[in-house]
């Protein structure tokens, strides 16, 4: 079966990490290209993700940057589906939504749009009507809508208007035991009695990683902790100053981004989400997997995933005094973070399986790819 990927970026992130996992466990019978909007100045830094033994390939195709849909984009992208003619076509968030369009405008391929968030300018309370009205007019009757997220499947639904029916609700998951390794801090410690706050993802605007410096500069009255960012991006520059400011340069440190996340999971004493807005974040999975507290913001469905004993240290965006007295309360009692980390590792295990996603996006992308035939026969 081949399917053809169409990424607004294939840079390392959510998405990215989710197709790779897939594409590694789908194994031979399928075959993956890959096509990203930006290609051309960033390349796909994600490939390396992928296994040797995979069917996958990259392709470099010509993009003209618009604030609206381009007729050069729409087709140049329409004759890309002619000529390779995939049995499956996926588009990934709206940076990818011309792709879902072109589809439209020819001979229909059985598609599978994404959607696992947004960025700084929208969240589930601030929707621009311009992309809802380019998200129905690009995305058909015939198309699935696929999310990790209950309250964005709602979203989809009842904001964007679509069918229930055409929307498919397939949690994100997690290789337990991939994380369960036993914690070795010795690399990330300075000192004994540090305790190590992480967070791992892309440096950009809406995860707002200045919120959480701020609340480990103010805990260094408290407790010597350090905070380990693994990630690149966008906000590297800033996020570097904004330590700085805050007299945080010497408990911040920045590693870049990492292919070796699992090592890093087992280093931190805290997981630290402090993102503006999220849904289904793989890396609050892992970090419950590796059986770490989690601190995050009440952002997507985060409460959700994690175990209710962890509830309390999930606090209302924009209460950055609760985020920080959360962090505070964690970094103090190491027999409640040791607590709360086993719950939520049993969580992962129990509900977050990432043999039940694959099986899920399996039967999924059969049912699809069997419907398109059988219309193309007829």
């Amino acid at each position: 079966m081949r399917l053809l990927h169409a990424f607004s970026t294939f840079a390392i992130g959510g998405s990215q990490m989710r197709f790779a996992r897939l594409a590694n466990a789908l194994g031979p019978e399928y075959q993956h290209e890959v096509v990203a909007m930006d290609a051309a100045t960033n390349g796909f830094p994600a490939a390396g993700l992928v296994d040797a033994n995979v069917g996958f390939a990259t392709r470099d195709i010509a993009v003209r940057k618009s604030r609206g849909f381009s007729l050069l984009n729409l087709r140049t992208f329409r004759q890309s589906l002619d000529a390779s003619r995939p049995d499956l076509l996926l588009t990934y968030n709206f940076g990818a939504i011309e792709w879902s369009l072109a589809n439209r405008l020819g001979r229909w391929i059985p598609h599978v749009h994404f959607e696992d968030g947004f960025g700084p300018d929208e969240n589930a309370s601030r929707q621009l009507p311009r992309r809802i009205a380019a998200r129905r007019i690009a995305i058909g009757a015939r198309s699935r809508i696929v999310t990790p997220a209950k309250g964005l499947a709602d979203l989809i639904v009842e904001r964007w208007g679509f069918a229930r029916a055409q929307v498919s609700l397939l949690p994100n998951g997690v290789d337990v035991e991939a994380f369960a390794a036993p914690p070795d801090r010795r690399e990330l410690r300075r000192n004994p009695d540090d305790i190590i706050v992480g967070t791992i993802g892309a440096l950009r605007p809406e995860k707002n990683y200045g919120r959480l410096i701020a609340a480990v500069a103010a805990m260094q009255d408290a407790i010597p902790v350090r905070l380990i960012i693994v990630g690149d991006g966008p906000e590297a520059a800033s996020l570097k100053a904004a330590a700085r400011m805050a007299g945080a340069a010497d408990c911040v440190e920045f590693v870049g981004a990492r292919t070796d996340t699992a090592a890093f999971y087992a280093g931190f004493d805290i997981f630290a989400l402090s993102s503006d807005t999220e849904q289904m974040p793989l890396s609050v999975l892992e970090a419950m997997a590796a059986g770490r507290p989690i601190l995050s913001t009440d952002v997507g469905d985060v409460r959700a995933m994690t175990d209710p004993a962890n509830g309390p240290f999930i606090t209302p965006l924009g209460d950055e005094e609760a985020y920080a007295g959360a962090l505070r309360r964690l970094a103090l009692d190491d027999d409640l973070r040791l607590r709360i980390g086993a719950a939520n590792r049993a969580k992962a295990r129990a509900d977050f399986s990432a043999d039940a996603m694959i099986a899920q996006y399996d039967r999924l992308f059969r049912e699809l790819a069997a419907g398109g035939q059988a219309s193309a026969g007829a």
